[in-house]
């Protein structure tokens, strides 16, 4: 063991690694396409496992809230294991369901408002524009080529359709792919969970394996704090959400909106994501109510501030109890790079990634360079004391 440690404190060992690794990144980088494919290929293969594991971590507190409290007269732990995974499995089903049932119908009046009305809508943009034409002669030359356009716009349409069916098919493809792994996955959390003690009793015992006590010890604490944060961001978040969705929907019936449900349901939603997803929401919600009457598009952005700046200043300091102490630069950081990386879900986990990044660079990086330092700064030492001795 002397041996070793003396070989992996020597020059030739730290510029051995140092060589080695930047041989690996040249060719990471030099290839990256075909790495960027592979982890592509990677990920379509283990993409129902990877989502089943996501799955059952995000369902996991609930089924201990069951465990704990709902079924703890049981005393059979398996039985009392497998009747907290049912119910947290209706719970999931019937939110769904209340979903669907809310959004669907409104999804359906929505768009059949849309269509219905856009002869009209097309046909008063025409006269505003037709009028500005007759009262600003500066204009009235782009006035016929804008109702000649206007008039082609179905043709238009009809002729992307066909010229890119290929790619509407592929992406029809897509979206089947991702509901089927995503069914797959949901099936392999219930596995997932219903075998969670003995998955982390393996585990447990291969790290015990691979690592010394002391490393263990260090790795299960630092687990341990990730996942305290992961955990409280993600309740409270979908806690928050559902708040705010409420909260909105509350208020259009008041100021007497429409599309109630499904305004609310998107709005909750895009709370879920940091930043952007309430600016989104608050879009989509104006929208969909801008084809009915302007008004009510204009009540429901103001109602949006409303609701926003209460859950920025007042709700989730409440249910966060305070910052993670993320800065905001980090925040946005974590959001391109999760976004591109891992989409909605690396958008979503932004915040608490960028937590565990702040642990990790602030207690582990800095304390470690801030030990070679240390080290380096003794051995200096010690060979001047050496050398006035001499």
């Amino acid at each position: 063991m002397k041996i070793k440690d003396k070989a992996m404190n020597s020059k030739w060992a730290a510029y051995t690694i140092a060589t080695c690794s930047a041989v690996v990144l040249y060719l990471a980088l030099s290839h990256l396409s075909v790495f960027l494919n592979f982890l592509k290929y990677i990920w379509s293969v283990l993409s129902p496992v990877i989502i089943g594991v996501v799955i059952a971590y995000i369902l996991n507190p609930l089924v201990k809230v069951f465990y704990h409290k709902v079924f703890k007269k049981v005393k059979s732990n398996r039985a009392r294991n497998n009747l907290s995974i049912m119910a947290t499995i209706l719970c999931v089903i019937a939110i769904i369901a209340i979903l669907l049932v809310a959004m669907i119908p409104q999804i359906v009046e929505s768009v059949t408002t849309f269509i219905d009305n856009l002869e009209l809508y097309s046909t008063s943009f025409l006269d505003t524009v037709g009028h500005l034409g007759i009262t600003l002669p500066a204009i009235s030359s782009y006035v016929e080529s804008f109702s000649t356009f206007s008039e082609n716009i179905l043709k238009n349409v009809t002729s992307l359709l066909t010229t890119h069916s290929s790619t509407i098919i592929d992406t029809s493809y897509s979206i089947g792919v991702g509901v089927f792994n995503g069914l797959v996955g949901f099936i392999l959390a219930i596995y997932f969970l219903a075998d969670k003690v003995r998955i982390k009793e393996g585990i447990r015992k291969l790290m015990h394996l691979i690592l010394s006590d002391k490393r263990y010890d260090e790795y299960s604490a630092f687990w341990l704090r990730c996942n305290d944060i992961l955990i409280k961001y993600i309740v409270f978040d979908i806690l928050d959400g559902i708040i705010i969705g409420l909260v909105n929907a509350l208020l259009m019936l008041i100021f007497g909106i429409p599309y109630v449900a499904l305004i609310s349901v998107i709005v909750g939603v895009f709370n879920l994501l940091p930043t952007f997803g309430p600016i989104l929401g608050g879009a989509i919600g104006a929208f969909l109510l801008v084809l009915v009457n302007p008004w009510y598009a204009l009540t429901f952005l103001i109602i949006t501030v409303v609701i926003q700046t209460f859950d920025g200043y007042i709700l989730k300091p409440k249910l966060f109890s305070g910052s993670l102490g993320v800065p905001g630069v980090w925040i946005l950081i974590t959001i391109i790079i999760g976004g591109k990386l891992f989409g909605v879900a690396g958008i979503l986990l932004s915040i608490p990634f960028a937590a565990i990044f702040v642990i990790v660079y602030d207690e582990y990086i800095l304390v470690k360079l801030q030990q070679q330092k240390d080290r380096r700064s003794k051995k200096i030492e010690t060979k001047l004391q050496d050398d006035d001795k001499l």
